[in-house]
């Protein structure tokens, strides 16, 4: 992990949401929000069993999205892989799910 200068990460999520405006859509996800003990309770499950954490983005089905506001937003999801980017495994040999529910800015 690298740290970043804020005026880096302002102008990239800037950046983002200007090209993502540039599809017409009014309801553009520049941010998702998780609750930091929920999403630490989670990570210190995982960390025993997994190499890595992968966010990776999707965007909610009408059919998936828990509120019509969800419907065709983009997300992101925090995934337990092991060394070779796949999904983990728990002790018992069990899929570790993924995780999401958070906050969609704006």
């Amino acid at each position: 992990m690298e740290n970043v200068e804020k005026k880096v990460f302002d102008t990239a999520v800037k950046e983002f949401a200007r090209k993502m405006n540039a599809s017409k859509d009014k309801t553009v996800t520049t941010a998702v929000g998780f609750d930091s003990k929920k999403l630490l309770k989670w990570l210190k499950k995982v960390a025993p069993v997994s190499s890595e954490i992968q966010v990776r983005f999707g965007i909610y089905s009408k059919k998936a999205a828990r509120s019509s506001e969800e419907a065709d937003r983009v997300t992101v999801f925090f995934m337990a892989c092991d060394e070779n980017g796949d999904q983990a495994t728990d002790e018992n040999g069990e899929p570790v799910d993924p995780v999401n529910a958070g906050n969609i800015y704006p």
